[in-house]
């Protein structure tokens, strides 16, 4: 039912509010927190010669006190982190390997290094210079798992051959020890994936409408016979995640079924 009324109501202790500052509005990706400083990474996509941007917000006692806008000094980040050392681990194409840069909050460089590693697609699990780095790596329909040493050696190790283009991979989420968990979408739908200890123990792809299917263990989760997307993959009670699909629709406002499985790892 439509209803063009408006509801008032009553902001009690009002004199004791501060009053709001008012900010441009943030349009970059939310990619962590240094220490009080959230940090938003923005980029333009149409134009490589762009330098990407960072907005910082610094919090404290859930007010906005500074905002800083930092260049990124070129060539773009196609993946962007926050490393255990509070500083930024930038990775970019370049001639035919992954350039990795460890830069300062406010953009200076701090080393580099280039990765020789050929792939049609990369996700970063985790990155260092000291203790090394570890990525998924797309290259003719197989995932890899890929690491650096801190000397610059590369380990190449085939987790799976899917038989189906990857049009893209993201979301890696670091769940306990050395677990992580990471999505993808392919040229027939979607999926998900659980890495553990550099193996693969769980990848599950459509396989149909509401159908998905784990290549490592075969079970299959069937939701119905209505194409759904997958949402969200979070981390759930000790030693489980939690994925949300819902059933596909013109609108998210028509969206009228949502599904959360709570899976083991």
């Amino acid at each position: 039912m439509k209803n063009n009324m408006d509801y008032v109501l009553p902001l009690y202790g009002r004199a004791q509010l501060d009053k709001v500052k008012a900010i441009r509005s943030i349009t970059g990706d939310y990619i962590g927190n240094i220490g009080q400083q959230s940090v938003f990474h923005q980029q333009d996509l149409f134009n490589s010669k762009k330098a990407d941007k960072l907005d910082l917000l610094e919090i404290v006692q859930g007010q906005l006190k500074k905002r800083t806008v930092v260049k990124l000094p070129l060539p773009q980040c196609e993946s962007l982190t926050i490393d255990a050392d509070q500083n930024l681990q930038a990775f970019s194409r370049e001639n035919g390997g992954l350039l990795q840069r460890q830069l300062q909050p406010d953009g200076q460089l701090l080393r580099q290094r280039v990765i020789e590693l050929e792939c049609d697609l990369f996700l970063v699990l985790s990155a260092s210079f000291e203790q090394g780095t570890e990525l998924i790596a797309v290259t003719d329909l197989q995932l890899e798992y890929v690491t650096v040493q801190p000397g610059g050696q590369i380990n190449r190790k085939l987790l799976i051959t899917l038989g189906t283009e990857i049009y893209s991979i993201w979301s890696a989420e670091k769940l306990e020890g050395s677990c992580y968990l990471f999505r993808f979408t392919h040229e027939s739908g979607n999926g998900w994936a659980v890495l553990q200890g550099g193996e693969l123990t769980s990848l599950f792809i459509t396989t149909g409408d509401g159908v998905y299917t784990d290549r490592i263990s075969k079970e299959v989760i069937d939701l119905g016979d209505q194409p759904v997307v997958l949402s969200d993959l979070t981390a759930s009670v000790a030693g489980h995640y939690t994925v949300q699909l819902y059933e596909q629709a013109p609108r998210l406002e028509t969206v009228r079924t949502i599904y959360l499985l709570t899976k083991r790892l």
